[in-house]
């Protein structure tokens, strides 16, 4: 899928200057004695307790092998690089899409049926942060790759927006829409497991399938559903 080959693409370069960076700190920490990132402390604290390596050696390591910098410094996947991919992609293709914070008072929310701004603490009613918007349309992002527990609980996240959407639905009859857009091999599987939520305000698309959709609104023809989409690149 195009949307997916590009989204992959930040974060396989995001991963790279991450084990770069990484490798710079501890350079710099042994050169010039800068302190490392707390982050950094943690995982190597963890692979001594583990192994019984000596701290020293492991820093030692990580200075001369970007190999194993690889395996000590932050997953893109889990720095929200892929949604800020996935707007940019959407932008890129035409679509005016804003980034909604992810805290403080502008952050959005849905809660009892409402949608509510701001931080909200740990309120179990109220959904994790609305992503982004385009136009009357609100923007649930998920990029989701391999399978495994944590997958699943995306999923559940996802589910629980799901019903919070419905429930605004249910008693508002403005033009807001809600869409769910999930990316990644994850959700490739059993699509028909995502789509059976869909309705007229809550969509559930891919990045290629809601481009797709909009573009073909800007050129007044019929959109494409995200089953065609999908049917057409091999999915």
């Amino acid at each position: 899928m195009k949307s997916e080959k590009y989204i992959k693409g930040i974060l396989d370069r995001t991963d790279v200057r991450n084990a770069e960076n990484l490798q710079l700190m501890v350079i710099k920490y042994i050169e010039d004695h800068t302190p490392l990132a707390s982050w950094v402390e943690t995982k190597i604290a963890l692979r001594c307790a583990k192994y019984g390596f000596r701290r020293s050696r492991i820093i030692a390591e990580l200075a001369r092998s970007f190999v194993l910098c690889t395996e000590y410094c932050k997953s893109a996947n889990r720095q929200r690089i892929a949604e800020k991919a996935q707007i940019k992609n959407f932008n890129r293709n035409g679509l005016k899409v804003t980034k909604l914070p992810d805290t403080g008072h502008n952050a959005v929310r849905l809660m009892d049926g409402e949608l509510v701004y701001g931080n909200l603490g740990r309120l179990a009613r109220a959904t994790k942060s609305i992503d982004a918007q385009h136009g009357n349309d609100f923007l649930y992002l998920k990029w989701t790759v391999d399978s495994g527990g944590a997958q699943e609980n995306q999923w559940k996240d996802v589910l629980d927006f799901i019903d919070a959407a419905n429930r605004y639905i249910e008693t508002h009859t403005d033009d807001t829409r809600f869409v769910i857009v999930l990316d990644g091999q994850f959700y490739k599987g059993n699509w028909a497991r995502y789509k059976q939520y869909a309705n007229a305000r809550l969509l559930v698309e891919t990045s290629d399938s809601y481009i797709a959709r909009n573009q073909a609104i800007e050129a007044d023809t019929t959109p494409v559903s995200e089953d065609v989409v999908l049917k057409h690149t091999n999915v």
